[in-house]
Protein backbone atom coordinates (compact mmCIF):
# COMPACT_ATOMS: atom_id res chain seq x y z
CA UNK A 1 0.00 0.00 0.00
CA UNK A 2 2.83 2.41 0.84
CA UNK A 3 4.40 1.67 -2.54
CA UNK A 4 1.24 2.70 -4.37
CA UNK A 5 0.85 5.76 -2.15
CA UNK A 6 4.36 6.98 -2.96
CA UNK A 7 3.86 6.28 -6.68
CA UNK A 8 0.62 8.23 -7.00
CA UNK A 9 1.89 11.08 -4.82
CA UNK A 10 4.83 11.47 -7.18
CA UNK A 11 2.70 11.01 -10.31
CA UNK A 12 -0.07 13.43 -9.36
CA UNK A 13 2.13 16.15 -7.86
CA UNK A 14 3.36 18.85 -10.21
CA UNK A 15 6.97 19.95 -9.80
CA UNK A 16 7.22 22.80 -12.26
CA UNK A 17 7.34 26.56 -12.20
CA UNK A 18 4.28 28.54 -13.15
CA UNK A 19 4.34 30.32 -16.49
CA UNK A 20 4.71 33.93 -15.43
CA UNK A 21 4.59 35.29 -19.01
CA UNK A 22 1.08 33.97 -19.70
CA UNK A 23 -1.79 35.79 -18.04
CA UNK A 24 -4.82 33.66 -17.15
CA UNK A 25 -8.00 34.14 -19.14
CA UNK A 26 -10.82 35.63 -17.10
CA UNK A 27 -14.39 34.49 -17.69
CA UNK A 28 -17.16 36.66 -16.31
CA UNK A 29 -19.65 34.44 -14.51
CA UNK A 30 -22.55 35.90 -12.58
CA UNK A 31 -26.12 34.87 -11.91
CA UNK A 32 -27.60 31.86 -13.64
CA UNK A 33 -24.97 30.09 -15.77
CA UNK A 34 -26.88 26.93 -16.66
CA UNK A 35 -30.56 26.10 -16.85
CA UNK A 36 -32.61 22.98 -16.14
CA UNK A 37 -32.46 21.60 -19.73
CA UNK A 38 -28.64 21.74 -19.60
CA UNK A 39 -28.69 19.85 -16.31
CA UNK A 40 -31.00 17.21 -17.78
CA UNK A 41 -28.71 16.83 -20.77
CA UNK A 42 -25.67 16.30 -18.52
CA UNK A 43 -27.59 13.78 -16.38
CA UNK A 44 -28.69 11.84 -19.47
CA UNK A 45 -25.03 11.60 -20.54
CA UNK A 46 -24.09 9.74 -17.34
CA UNK A 47 -23.22 6.12 -18.07
CA UNK A 48 -25.09 3.24 -16.48
CA UNK A 49 -23.51 0.40 -14.50
CA UNK A 50 -20.65 2.56 -13.24
CA UNK A 51 -19.15 2.63 -9.76
CA UNK A 52 -21.03 5.24 -7.67
CA UNK A 53 -17.90 6.51 -5.95
CA UNK A 54 -17.47 7.95 -2.43
CA UNK A 55 -21.09 9.13 -1.92
CA UNK A 56 -22.52 5.79 -3.10
CA UNK A 57 -25.18 7.44 -5.31
CA UNK A 58 -25.69 5.45 -8.54
CA UNK A 59 -26.09 7.36 -11.78
CA UNK A 60 -29.30 5.46 -12.54
CA UNK A 61 -30.85 6.91 -9.37
CA UNK A 62 -30.13 10.47 -10.50
CA UNK A 63 -31.55 9.74 -13.95
CA UNK A 64 -34.84 8.65 -12.37
CA UNK A 65 -35.15 11.94 -10.51
CA UNK A 66 -38.12 14.27 -10.85
CA UNK A 67 -38.27 17.90 -11.93
CA UNK A 68 -37.74 18.90 -8.31
CA UNK A 69 -34.35 17.13 -8.24
CA UNK A 70 -33.18 18.74 -11.50
CA UNK A 71 -34.23 22.15 -10.23
CA UNK A 72 -32.25 21.63 -7.00
CA UNK A 73 -29.18 20.38 -8.91
CA UNK A 74 -29.31 23.40 -11.24
CA UNK A 75 -29.52 25.76 -8.27
CA UNK A 76 -26.57 24.09 -6.49
CA UNK A 77 -24.34 23.99 -9.58
CA UNK A 78 -25.02 27.66 -10.34
CA UNK A 79 -23.98 28.53 -6.77
CA UNK A 80 -20.72 26.59 -7.17
CA UNK A 81 -20.01 28.24 -10.54
CA UNK A 82 -20.49 31.63 -8.92
CA UNK A 83 -17.88 30.95 -6.24
CA UNK A 84 -19.62 29.00 -3.49
CA UNK A 85 -17.43 26.29 -1.89
CA UNK A 86 -17.73 22.83 -3.45
CA UNK A 87 -18.63 19.96 -1.07
CA UNK A 88 -15.59 18.09 0.22
CA UNK A 89 -17.12 14.78 -0.84
CA UNK A 90 -16.97 15.91 -4.46
CA UNK A 91 -13.20 16.34 -4.20
CA UNK A 92 -12.57 12.77 -3.03
CA UNK A 93 -11.71 10.05 -5.55
CA UNK A 94 -10.99 6.34 -5.22
CA UNK A 95 -8.00 5.30 -7.35
CA UNK A 96 -8.16 1.88 -8.99
CA UNK A 97 -5.10 0.49 -10.78
CA UNK A 98 -5.61 -1.54 -13.98
CA UNK A 99 -2.68 -3.49 -15.42
CA UNK A 100 -1.69 -2.42 -18.95
CA UNK A 101 1.48 -4.27 -19.90
CA UNK A 102 4.80 -5.66 -18.70
CA UNK A 103 5.87 -6.62 -15.20
CA UNK A 104 2.98 -6.57 -12.73
CA UNK A 105 5.36 -5.58 -9.93
CA UNK A 106 6.10 -2.20 -11.57
CA UNK A 107 3.58 0.52 -10.70
CA UNK A 108 4.14 2.45 -13.93
CA UNK A 109 2.77 -0.52 -15.90
CA UNK A 110 -0.68 0.17 -14.46
CA UNK A 111 -3.28 2.75 -15.50
CA UNK A 112 -4.77 4.65 -12.60
CA UNK A 113 -8.53 5.20 -12.77
CA UNK A 114 -10.01 7.86 -10.48
CA UNK A 115 -13.56 7.08 -9.38
CA UNK A 116 -15.34 10.19 -8.14
CA UNK A 117 -18.90 10.51 -6.92
CA UNK A 118 -21.75 10.65 -9.43
CA UNK A 119 -22.64 14.26 -8.56
CA UNK A 120 -18.99 15.25 -8.87
CA UNK A 121 -18.86 13.74 -12.36
CA UNK A 122 -22.06 15.60 -13.24
CA UNK A 123 -20.58 18.90 -12.09
CA UNK A 124 -17.32 18.17 -13.91
CA UNK A 125 -19.16 17.43 -17.16
CA UNK A 126 -21.09 20.72 -17.00
CA UNK A 127 -17.93 22.66 -16.12
CA UNK A 128 -16.04 21.01 -18.99
CA UNK A 129 -18.76 21.93 -21.48
CA UNK A 130 -18.68 25.57 -20.34
CA UNK A 131 -14.89 25.72 -20.67
CA UNK A 132 -14.99 24.10 -24.12
CA UNK A 133 -17.55 26.63 -25.33
CA UNK A 134 -15.25 29.45 -24.23
CA UNK A 135 -12.05 27.81 -25.48
CA UNK A 136 -13.26 26.79 -28.94
CA UNK A 137 -12.78 30.34 -30.19
CA UNK A 138 -9.16 30.37 -28.96
CA UNK A 139 -7.98 26.95 -30.17
CA UNK A 140 -5.23 26.88 -32.77
CA UNK A 141 -5.25 24.61 -35.81
CA UNK A 142 -1.95 23.11 -34.66
CA UNK A 143 -3.68 21.43 -31.68
CA UNK A 144 -4.99 18.68 -34.01
CA UNK A 145 -5.49 15.47 -32.04
CA UNK A 146 -6.04 17.38 -28.80
CA UNK A 147 -9.19 19.02 -30.22
CA UNK A 148 -12.68 17.54 -30.27
CA UNK A 149 -13.38 15.66 -33.48
CA UNK A 150 -9.83 16.10 -34.80
CA UNK A 151 -7.09 13.54 -35.44
CA UNK A 152 -3.38 13.62 -36.24
CA UNK A 153 -3.84 12.24 -39.77
CA UNK A 154 -3.11 15.56 -41.48
CA UNK A 155 0.02 16.06 -39.39
CA UNK A 156 1.32 12.56 -40.10
CA UNK A 157 0.75 13.08 -43.82
CA UNK A 158 2.61 16.42 -43.77
CA UNK A 159 5.54 14.88 -41.91
CA UNK A 160 5.73 12.01 -44.38
CA UNK A 161 5.59 14.34 -47.36
CA UNK A 162 8.29 16.56 -45.87
CA UNK A 163 10.62 13.62 -45.24
CA UNK A 164 9.95 12.12 -48.67
CA UNK A 165 10.75 15.38 -50.47
CA UNK A 166 13.93 15.83 -48.48
CA UNK A 167 15.02 12.29 -49.36
CA UNK A 168 14.23 12.75 -53.06
CA UNK A 169 16.19 15.98 -53.34
CA UNK A 170 18.93 14.74 -50.97
CA UNK A 171 18.53 17.60 -48.54
CA UNK A 172 19.55 17.64 -44.92
CA UNK A 173 16.53 17.45 -42.63
CA UNK A 174 16.25 17.64 -38.83
CA UNK A 175 12.99 16.84 -37.05
CA UNK A 176 12.04 17.36 -33.43
CA UNK A 177 9.29 15.08 -32.12
CA UNK A 178 7.62 16.25 -28.91
CA UNK A 179 6.04 13.42 -26.91
CA UNK A 180 4.26 13.16 -23.58
CA UNK A 181 4.67 10.42 -20.98
CA UNK A 182 0.98 9.46 -20.93
CA UNK A 183 0.13 10.37 -24.52
CA UNK A 184 2.36 8.84 -27.17
CA UNK A 185 1.41 9.05 -30.84
CA UNK A 186 2.46 5.76 -32.50
CA UNK A 187 4.45 7.37 -35.28
CA UNK A 188 8.17 6.83 -35.81
CA UNK A 189 10.23 9.24 -37.89
CA UNK A 190 13.00 6.66 -38.13
CA UNK A 191 10.65 4.23 -39.88
CA UNK A 192 11.27 5.85 -43.26
CA UNK A 193 13.91 4.40 -45.52
CA UNK A 194 15.38 6.23 -48.50
CA UNK A 195 12.56 4.93 -50.70
CA UNK A 196 9.95 6.41 -48.34
CA UNK A 197 7.99 3.15 -48.11
CA UNK A 198 5.19 2.47 -45.65
CA UNK A 199 6.27 -1.15 -45.19
CA UNK A 200 7.72 -0.70 -41.71
CA UNK A 201 4.69 1.17 -40.43
CA UNK A 202 2.32 -1.48 -41.80
CA UNK A 203 4.50 -4.26 -40.39
CA UNK A 204 4.36 -2.59 -36.98
CA UNK A 205 0.56 -2.28 -37.17
CA UNK A 206 0.24 -5.96 -38.13
CA UNK A 207 2.52 -7.07 -35.31
CA UNK A 208 0.54 -5.08 -32.76
CA UNK A 209 -2.77 -6.43 -34.08
CA UNK A 210 -1.55 -10.03 -33.91
CA UNK A 211 -0.40 -9.53 -30.32
CA UNK A 212 -3.85 -8.22 -29.44
CA UNK A 213 -5.53 -11.20 -31.14
CA UNK A 214 -3.22 -13.51 -29.20
CA UNK A 215 -4.22 -11.89 -25.90
CA UNK A 216 -7.90 -12.27 -26.84
CA UNK A 217 -7.52 -15.82 -28.11
CA UNK A 218 -9.65 -17.25 -25.30
CA UNK A 219 -12.45 -14.81 -26.09
CA UNK A 220 -12.45 -15.54 -29.83
CA UNK A 221 -12.57 -19.31 -29.34
CA UNK A 222 -15.10 -19.16 -26.49
CA UNK A 223 -18.55 -20.63 -27.08
CA UNK A 224 -20.12 -18.36 -24.46
CA UNK A 225 -19.41 -15.10 -26.29
CA UNK A 226 -21.69 -14.66 -29.28
CA UNK A 227 -20.53 -13.95 -32.82
CA UNK A 228 -21.80 -10.37 -32.73
CA UNK A 229 -19.92 -9.62 -29.52
CA UNK A 230 -16.71 -11.13 -30.90
CA UNK A 231 -16.98 -9.00 -34.05
CA UNK A 232 -17.48 -5.87 -31.92
CA UNK A 233 -14.39 -6.78 -29.88
CA UNK A 234 -12.36 -7.27 -33.07
CA UNK A 235 -13.46 -3.96 -34.57
CA UNK A 236 -12.87 -2.06 -31.34
CA UNK A 237 -9.57 -3.51 -30.10
CA UNK A 238 -7.89 -5.00 -33.17
CA UNK A 239 -9.10 -3.24 -36.30
CA UNK A 240 -8.82 0.27 -34.84
CA UNK A 241 -5.13 -0.20 -34.02
CA UNK A 242 -4.44 -2.09 -37.26
CA UNK A 243 -5.72 0.77 -39.45
CA UNK A 244 -4.24 3.66 -37.46
CA UNK A 245 -2.89 6.17 -39.98
CA UNK A 246 -4.07 4.07 -42.94
CA UNK A 247 -5.33 7.20 -44.71
CA UNK A 248 -1.74 8.07 -45.64
CA UNK A 249 -0.55 4.59 -46.61
CA UNK A 250 0.52 3.51 -50.08
CA UNK A 251 -0.37 -0.17 -50.02
CA UNK A 252 1.32 -2.74 -52.22
CA UNK A 253 -0.31 -6.03 -53.16
CA UNK A 254 1.94 -7.89 -50.71
CA UNK A 255 0.96 -5.62 -47.81
CA UNK A 256 -2.71 -5.89 -48.75
CA UNK A 257 -2.54 -9.69 -48.45
CA UNK A 258 -0.77 -9.44 -45.09
CA UNK A 259 -3.41 -7.05 -43.72
CA UNK A 260 -6.28 -9.21 -44.94
CA UNK A 261 -4.60 -12.28 -43.42
CA UNK A 262 -4.84 -10.65 -39.98
CA UNK A 263 -8.53 -9.97 -40.48
CA UNK A 264 -9.26 -13.51 -41.67
CA UNK A 265 -7.32 -14.93 -38.73
CA UNK A 266 -9.62 -13.08 -36.32
CA UNK A 267 -12.74 -14.13 -38.25
CA UNK A 268 -11.70 -17.81 -38.30
CA UNK A 269 -11.18 -17.78 -34.55
CA UNK A 270 -14.55 -16.07 -34.15
CA UNK A 271 -16.29 -18.88 -36.04
CA UNK A 272 -14.18 -21.63 -34.43
CA UNK A 273 -12.67 -22.64 -37.78
CA UNK A 274 -8.99 -23.48 -38.21
CA UNK A 275 -6.95 -23.69 -41.40
CA UNK A 276 -7.12 -27.47 -41.23
CA UNK A 277 -10.85 -27.24 -41.94
CA UNK A 278 -9.94 -25.88 -45.40
CA UNK A 279 -12.74 -23.30 -45.56
CA UNK A 280 -12.23 -20.57 -48.16
CA UNK A 281 -12.04 -16.92 -47.19
CA UNK A 282 -15.13 -16.05 -49.25
CA UNK A 283 -17.22 -18.48 -47.21
CA UNK A 284 -15.78 -17.09 -43.97
CA UNK A 285 -16.87 -13.60 -44.99
CA UNK A 286 -20.36 -14.85 -45.82
CA UNK A 287 -20.72 -16.52 -42.43
CA UNK A 288 -19.50 -13.39 -40.66
CA UNK A 289 -21.98 -11.32 -42.64
CA UNK A 290 -19.61 -8.46 -43.52
CA UNK A 291 -19.36 -7.26 -47.09
CA UNK A 292 -16.01 -6.18 -48.46
CA UNK A 293 -12.49 -6.81 -47.24
CA UNK A 294 -10.05 -4.86 -45.10
CA UNK A 295 -8.56 -3.31 -48.24
CA UNK A 296 -12.02 -1.94 -49.07
CA UNK A 297 -12.23 -0.32 -45.63
CA UNK A 298 -8.80 1.25 -46.13
CA UNK A 299 -9.81 2.63 -49.52
CA UNK A 300 -12.99 4.02 -47.99
CA UNK A 301 -11.01 5.76 -45.23
CA UNK A 302 -8.56 7.19 -47.75
CA UNK A 303 -11.36 8.51 -49.99
CA UNK A 304 -13.06 10.16 -47.02
CA UNK A 305 -9.79 11.78 -46.00
CA UNK A 306 -9.00 12.89 -49.56
CA UNK A 307 -12.40 14.56 -49.67
CA UNK A 308 -11.59 16.35 -46.41
CA UNK A 309 -8.23 17.54 -47.77
CA UNK A 310 -9.79 18.59 -51.08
Amino acid sequence: MNKWKEYYEKLLTENRQEYSTISPTEINISGEVINIPQTKKAVAALKNNRAPGPQNIPGELVKCGTEKLFKALTWCINRFLNGAPIPKEWKIAYISSIHKKGNKQVCSNYRGISVTSTLSRLYGRILRDLIEQEYQQQEEEEQSGFRTGRTCTDNIFCLKQLIEKKVVFIRRHTSCLLTFTKHMIPFQLTDYSRTAKDDKDIKKRISQARRTIGCLNGVFWSNEAGKKRKINIYQTLVKSSLLYGAETWRITEANRKKLEAVEMDAYRRTLGISRRDRVRNEEIQQRIGIEGSLATDIERQQLMWYGHVG
